[in-house]
């Protein structure tokens, strides 16, 4: 069953599962208290994140973006067109009706 479920599953996946494992993030260690492991790590509070994404906003906000999603800034806008097929075909489906 492992190899049939394998075979149905792309190379790239496979490698992406792969490196996941081998990756140097998740949680790891020895710690005897939370406050030791916090003091271990980092995360979303640290200034570093915070000033990436002020500066993006700060681009969008001054012109110089169109629009930012997760700090990254873009200069033309990305449609999700899965979504957008999604709720036209629902308002097709209910006569512009909402539920």
């Amino acid at each position: 069953m492992k190899q049939f479920i394998k075979s149905l599953i792309p190379l790239i996946m496979l490698n992406i599962i792969k490196n996941m494992k081998n990756s140097k993030y998740g949680w790891s260690g020895d710690y005897k208290t939370w406050q030791e492991a916090q003091d271990d790590s980092t995360g979303y509070d640290t200034d570093k994140i915070l000033q990436t994404v002020k500066s993006s906003l700060l681009k969008v906000k001054n012109g110089k973006a169109i629009y930012e999603r997760d700090s990254v800034i873009f200069d033309k806008i990305q449609y999700s067109w899965e979504l957008l097929a999604g709720l036209m075909f629902y308002s097709a489906k209910t006569g512009g009706e909402s539920a």
